[in-house]
């Protein structure tokens, strides 16, 4: 069954741990959601490190 998401709204808070699900063994920071694209961090990484985009079907969220 597929899961129905609003895309206009932000599911998650930033700083939420998602992950990848290209490579889900590297967990991610949600730092912000704009225009339909949530932008991740690595965890525990430093603010000088590059922002990752995902789009909400590339990510695997925490269970609510």
């Amino acid at each position: 069954m597929k899961e129905t998401v609003n895309m206009e709204a932000p599911v998650y808070a930033p700083g939420t741990i998602l992950y990848a699900r290209q490579n889900p063994t590297i967990a991610l920071t949600l730092v912000s959601y704009l225009q339909r694209i949530y932008y991740c961090r690595h965890a525990g990484a430093d603010e000088s490190e590059k922002l990752l985009a995902y789009f909400h079907r590339e990510l695997i969220f925490p269970e609510a």
